[in-house]
């Protein structure tokens, strides 16, 4: 865990039926219903949801069950963006993979929903969402 000065931001991007939500920073109990707000927010507007973590430096349990939970409410419809090896390996080691999926980058999450049938279209566009310190 990082020292008490660390801080959580989550904002998301949302493209035709794709909302990507970028969590940075410490995501634990304390910041982890944050990224749980934002995800089944995401879900509300979109049709599918990439958890974007390549700016997250800490990920525990309360944060990976936020993850699992939408998962498995949504199948197929989720893919975490994970290219940090500490924080992969926690999605190995929990033999989460099969129920949610970890990539290394935007374009192999956007690749992984098509390939489940999904039709995201990586156009860009504004962030916009809370910041949460």
């Amino acid at each position: 865990m990082l020292d008490s000065g660390a801080t959580f931001r989550c904002s998301t991007h949302r493209a035709a039926n794709v909302a990507v939500v970028h969590a940075e920073g410490e995501i634990d109990l304390s910041t982890a219903s944050s990224l749980g707000t934002a995800v089944m927010s995401a879900f509300a507007e979109s049709g599918c949801v990439i958890a974007d973590l390549s700016r997250a430096e800490y990920l525990d349990g309360a944060g990976i069950r936020v993850l699992r939970r939408a998962a498995e409410m949504n199948p197929s419809r989720v893919v975490v963006v994970a290219p940090r090896p500490t924080i992969r390996r926690l999605f190995r080691i929990l033999n989460l993979v099969e129920t949610l999926p970890v990539v290394d980058t935007l374009e192999e999450a956007y690749e992984y929903l098509r390939s489940q049938g999904a039709r995201p279209h990586n156009t860009g566009g504004s962030r916009m969402g809370a910041a949460y310190t």
